[in-house]
C-alpha cells in the first residue's frame, strides 16, 4: 500500500498535481486539510485514485466541507491511521495532544497538518509506539519547496518519507 500525503494546498493545486504524477503507483491520497477545494478538484481529474480528506480551519466554514469530518481514522493494510489537521488539538504550541489522542484512538500513525512544517517522528516510550507524521505544506510553505507525504505499508512494516516538489 502506497498513499500520498497532502496539506496546506489554500489554493495551489499543481503541487499536488504534480505529486501525483512523480508516484503513478500510489494507491490512496490522504489530504489533511486547508485546501478541501483543491483536493475534490484534483480528486475528479483522478477517478480511479481514492482521495480520503479531513477538513482544516481554513474549510471550516466552506461549501466544499459539507459532510467532511475534522478527524477519522482509517485501517490500511493493517494499519491504524489518524487523519486530522491539528488546529482543535494545538499542534501549533507541541505535539502533546496528539500523543495522547494516538493512546486513545490506538493509532499506529498519526498524521496532521496546519502547521506547513514537515514532521516525522516515532514514539517508542509509550505503551503501544506509534509515529507522528506532518507533511508540510504542498501548497504554500513557509520556506523553501513544496513537501508532501509517502506512506509505505509493507509486509506490517511502515515507511514514512517526505517528498518536495521545486517552488
Amino acid at each position: 500500500m502506497k498513499a500520498l500525503i497532502f496539506s496546506d494546498s489554500h489554493g495551489n493545486a499543481e503541487p499536488m498535481r504534480a505529486a501525483i504524477a512523480l508516484h503513478p503507483d500510489a494507491e490512496i491520497v490522504l489530504f489533511l486539510g486547508d485546501g478541501l477545494r483543491d483536493a475534490q478538484t484534483v480528486a475528479s481529474e483522478h477517478p480511479n485514485l481514492p482521495f480520503v480528506s479531513v477538513a482544516g480551519n481554513t474549510d471550516l466554514f466552506s461549501l466544499f466541507s459539507a459532510g467532511v469530518l475534522e478527524e477519522t481514522t482509517l485501517d490500511l493494510d493493517g494499519v491504524r491511521v489518524l487523519l486530522l489537521h491539528g488546529h482543535r488539538r494545538g499542534v501549533k504550541s507541541g505535539e502533546d495532544a496528539l500523543y495522547y489522542l494516538a493512546e486513545e484512538k490506538h493509532a499506529d500513525v498519526v498524521l496532521y497538518g496546519h502547521t506547513h512544517i514537515p514532521v516525522c517522528r516515532y514514539v517508542s516510550d509509550t505503551e503501544r509506539p506509534f509515529y507522528i507524521f506532518n507533511p508540510g505544506s504542498i501548497g504554500r510553505p513557509h520556506g523553501g519547496d513544496y513537501s508532501y507525504g509517502i506512506l509505505q505499508i509493507r509486509n506490517n512494516g511502515i515507511l514514512l518519507s517526505h517528498g518536495r516538489i521545486d517552488r
